[in-house]
């Protein structure tokens, strides 16, 4: 009889504990990334739908710590361009798995490691802008402030869309910016000078500095450009409206770009 009593209570502290583990399994593990993106544009980013946060034109880049559901989480971005917003697709360029240990003083876990970059074609302005009232630079559904007084530098996604994007200063528009041919590679970037005036005259010139003077390729010949609102440069300027230095220190070669106003003739 009394064997009987204890088998019963063997077989109910067992089918307790089988209740228990049904009904209370253990916590799922907390999965941490440090996320960055290299994007040199006006984007919202996403992981698994959620907005994690915003890269600038200026910024460049976004630096966030996210939870994740799983250990490869789906980073995707939606960017401001000319021509409107759209999705666009991020490289992955760095990515380390989260680790999940147990220690001395119980479990522990090493976030996860995730980097990418929007390889995008790219288009920069300089506004030389010296001697007026501060305005603002449009490229086709984007704006950008301009101001006084000085040269602004503009950097923004090139237009993708057919047609392309209008240019304006102010109220005035002055060209249409055409898309960047599909086969260029995504790191490319067009230059571009804007007067507003429209009747300015520059020059661009290589400054090429060799410890050595008979080894290397001699720099390309000036260019001049005269009285029009846009300029396409080959180079973006180092020197802007002022002299590179007559020698650099520190380097057996090196190169400066040199943008002049000249008077025009």
């Amino acid at each position: 009889m009394a064997s009987r009593r204890v088998g019963g209570l063997v077989a109910g502290v067992a089918g307790l504990i089988a209740c228990r583990n049904e009904t209370a399994p253990p916590a799922p593990r907390e999965i941490t990334f440090a996320v960055t993106i290299h994007a040199p544009a006006d984007m919202e980013v996403f992981a698994d739908g959620k907005k994690i946060g915003d890269t600038t034109s200026a910024t460049g880049q976004l630096q966030v710590s996210i939870k994740a559901a799983t250990e490869r989480p789906s980073i995707t971005a939606k960017a401001r361009l000319p021509c409107g917003s759209r999705e666009i697709q991020l490289a992955e360029s760095w990515y380390k798995r989260p680790f999940f240990g147990e220690g001395q003083n119980g479990p522990y876990s090493i976030p996860g490691e995730l980097r990418l970059v929007a390889r995008l074609q790219r288009d920069v302005f300089f506004v030389d802008n010296r001697g007026a009232a501060a305005t603002t630079l449009r490229i086709g559904e984007l704006h950008y402030a301009v101001a006084s007084e000085r040269v602004s530098r503009v950097q923004t996604l090139a237009p993708d869309c057919e047609a392309g994007a209008q240019l304006s200063i102010g109220d005035r528009s002055f060209e249409t910016l055409r898309p960047v041919p599909s086969d260029t590679p995504g790191y490319e970037r067009r230059i571009f000078l804007v007067d507003p005036t429209g009747k300015r005259c520059y020059e661009l010139q290589t400054i090429r500095y060799n410890k050595y003077p008979n080894i290397g390729s001699a720099p390309p010949p000036p260019v001049r450009f005269t009285q029009q609102t846009l300029h396409p440069l080959s180079v973006e300027p180092t020197d802007l409206f002022e002299k590179a230095p007559d020698s650099i220190v520190g380097y057996q070669m090196g190169a400066r770009n040199q943008l002049l106003e000249i008077p025009c003739k």
